[in-house]
């Protein structure tokens, strides 16, 4: 009994460091913030195809209820280097993670002012829905 008494303190005192500890962890992040977070995505939509373009990555993506005759921007082909960066629930993703099938919101820029029906773009960012 004399040697449970002396073990109580002691397991008080590791509970309550292991509190104290958690106390400061941050929860992970779901839904977090992005950097695009208030800006508005060139397209969203779902990815049709993931071929690349001009040789880098790249995805066609359309909007819902698009066609094969829609233009830019119910419809846009989109090249990416390797620094684009892909979210989802605001947790940072890899280009592999981009899936066809799968909807997005796409930010990045036109690459040409030309009157094309799917003028060449770039992204810079991707949020996974």
């Amino acid at each position: 009994m004399h040697e449970t008494s002396r073990i109580r303190p002691v397991v008080t005192v590791l509970f309550a460091v292991g509190a104290l500890a958690c106390r400061d962890v941050a929860p992970p992040i779901v839904g977090g913030p992005t950097p695009f977070d208030g800006m508005t995505p060139l397209v969203e939509g779902t990815i049709r195809s993931r071929a690349p373009v001009d040789g880098a990555p790249g995805m066609l993506v359309y909007e819902d209820g698009a066609t094969e005759n829609d233009c830019f921007p119910h419809r846009a082909l989109f090249a990416f280097g390797p620094d684009v960066m892909v979210f989802n629930n605001g947790v940072p993703k890899y280009i592999p993670d981009l899936k066809t099938g799968q909807r997005v919101s796409v930010f990045g820029v036109m690459l040409s002012n030309a009157k094309i029906c799917i003028p060449p773009a770039r992204a810079h960012g991707i949020l996974i829905e």
